[in-house]
């Protein structure tokens, strides 16, 4: 390979086969399984190959990055353990069991969501509907995953309010 790309490519080699066997560890130690190791390395190059020029210390960059993708995959996983575990007891209660009180909470929903300006709306749905990370929003609306944060954090309360005078169904 010839010019800067070759040399990014070349040097981020370099640096995932030093650092594989410190990887192999940290998924290990984590529980990663293998597609989702996989998945997060792809993602971590990608991003390093973008920012390749702005990085002073590639396998400090590279680990950190890791790091912060396995947290939340892992944040994700639980995330979505939490609702089963939710669903499941609420159902063992009898508050879910029936079809029809599914579809009216789902209707609840989207009239609350509704009443949202059109972005903030979005940004809800994506983060709560979608369970997308802040950082994946952030990528997808071109903001910063800390405005996404904020949105998302001020129009849940908004819709708590919302759903609290309407008594959940209107």
């Amino acid at each position: 390979m010839s010019g800067p790309r070759g040399e990014v490519g070349t040097g981020l080699l370099a640096v995932l086969e030093e650092s594989r066997p410190a990887l192999v560890r940290l998924f290990s130690k984590r529980g990663v399984p293998l597609a989702d190791a996989e998945d997060i390395l792809q993602e971590t190059m990608v991003v390093m190959v973008e920012r390749w020029e702005r990085i002073k210390e590639p396998e400090r960059y590279l680990f950190g990055t890791v790091r912060r993708l396995i947290s939340l995959l892992i944040r994700r996983r639980q995330r979505a353990r939490c609702v089963r575990l939710e669903g499941a007891e609420l159902g063992a209660a009898g508050v879910v069991g029936s079809p029809a009180r599914a579809v009216e909470s789902r209707e609840d929903a989207r009239r609350l969501l509704a009443r949202l300006p059109r972005r903030a709306g979005r940004i809800v749905e994506m983060r709560y509907g979608q369970e997308l990370t802040i950082w994946e929003i952030g990528a997808a609306l071109g903001l910063a995953p800390s405005g996404v944060r904020k949105i998302a954090g001020r129009q849940l309360e908004r819709l708590r309010r919302a759903a609290k005078v309407t008594g959940s169904s209107e």
